[in-house]
């Protein structure tokens, strides 16, 4: 009786740390950005996190770390220059105007809105919900899970209280 209470309790234990450890996800994605001369140029910036021979990595775009488990977040900043152009340094090496970016199940745009008086007349816009610039600078917090991505938290940024969604 001691013996198979012994082994159930050992197989729940694996199955457990197995459940736990196959905890994977890998999320391509892709931003379209469009430069002040039109030009539009795809980024591919995607999340990872996987296991390897050489154990647990997570990847954000080409840049790679080991680590332990899922990371709690990842961070993307968008500058703000001279109230008229963008800078995501994942994204390009120099300024551009507009971006589209997906990633899994979200969609991210950055569009300009000439015709408000807001702050660089930009409105960002994550899946529908549209927020504003209330600094220079706005951080893209991506929240993950063992699933992925839990939630998109732009900080830095006003809601826009303004919109019908």
């Amino acid at each position: 009786m001691f013996f198979s209470r012994s082994i159930m309790y050992l197989c729940l234990l694996a199955l457990f740390v197995s459940t736990k450890a196959s905890a994977e996800f890998d999320l391509p994605g892709q931003a379209i950005i469009v430069y002040p001369s039109g030009l539009k140029k795809p980024v591919d910036f995607g999340f990872s996190y996987k296991m390897t021979d050489e154990g647990t990595r997570f990847s954000a775009g080409n840049s790679s770390v080991a680590v332990s488990q899922v990371p709690e977040q990842y961070t993307l900043a968008l500058y703000l220059h001279q109230d008229q152009y963008i800078w995501v340094s994942e994204f390009s090496k120099g300024y551009f105007s507009t971006f589209v970016y997906k990633i899994g199940d979200h969609v991210i745009e950055l569009r300009k809105a000439p015709n408000r008086n807001i702050k660089g007349k930009y409105e960002l816009i994550i899946d529908g919900k549209i927020s504003l610039f209330d600094t220079n600078t706005i951080q893209l917090d991506f929240a993950f899970d063992e699933n992925g991505i839990k939630r998109i938290i732009p900080r830095g940024a006003i809601k826009n209280i303004g919109q019908m969604k």
